[in-house]
């Protein structure tokens, strides 16, 4: 049997892998297989290289580092890093195993890097390791005195780095900015006024600036929160429903 076309699949979607150029080689995330049901019919050429149809023992990734563009390879050009799987998962030892299992626990470490410097962190780290985030993003459910609600919107409040060290707070609508995004389009265009213009390049720097330098992203939070609130604490007594329902209206 030839190991580019191999009967089954040894990579699934979502698996993370390593080409198998170098030991360093990049990382990448399966988002095809050969295996899966086609919903793209096959054109003479198409502008993605990753929607073409596949052959039997190929697969679609996408590399984590994005400095490379999507990709279709053989399988055999791929090492099996990490499968993500979750409490109650049904797995198998092989696809051609007639027993199954459910996932009871799951135990994960990982190696990190600096969001913000790319320098690699040594060692393996577990959740122990690690602090948990507590801040509220859009589709999280949040309670507040009888109330239950949902967060539809946040305002959040970035901190970039831009050309000469300079710090720049910026305000802005919606979770477009994460910690460590790096590029020309982080802050927003100069205004077209010349007084505004003068001032505005003074303070952050010109957006348009020469020598490909980069503005980066080093804090973000949110700031404010637009919730839609859903349903009062029926337990409470009607007294403090009713004044609840006042406050909120």
């Amino acid at each position: 049997m030839a190991s580019s076309a191999p009967s089954h699949s040894r990579l699934y979607r979502n698996d993370i892998v390593q080409r198998l150029d170098s030991s360093d080689g990049p990382f990448a995330v399966v988002l095809r297989c050969w295996h899966d049901p086609e919903d793209i019919p096959p054109q003479a050429s198409i502008a993605d290289p990753l929607l073409r149809p596949l052959k039997q023992g190929e697969v679609g990734v996408t590399y984590i580092d994005h400095v490379q563009g999507n990709e279709i390879l053989p399988e055999s050009r791929f090492k099996l890093m990490d499968r993500c799987l979750q409490p109650g998962d049904y797995c198998k030892r092989s696809i051609d195993d007639m027993r199954s299992g459910v996932v009871l626990n799951v135990h994960v470490r990982g190696r990190l890097v600096h969001a913000i410097s790319d320098e690699p962190v040594k060692g393996w780290k577990t959740s122990s390791d690690l602090q948990d985030k507590h801040d509220g993003e859009i589709g999280d459910y949040v309670v507040h005195d009888d109330w239950v609600g949902q967060i539809i919107e946040v305002f959040d409040e970035s901190i970039v780095e831009v050309t000469g060290g300079k710090l720049v707070r910026l305000p802005e609508l919606g979770s477009r900015l994460t910690v460590g995004d790096e590029g020309s389009d982080i802050l927003p265009p100069t205004p077209a006024q010349n007084g505004m213009q003068t001032a505005w390049r003074s303070l952050w720097g010109s957006p348009t600036n020469s020598g490909g330098s980069k503005d980066k992203v080093i804090g973000v939070r949110h700031s404010v929160y637009a919730i839609a609130w859903l349903a009062l604490n029926q337990m409470a007594s009607p007294l403090i429903n009713y004044r609840s329902s006042l406050a909120y209206e």
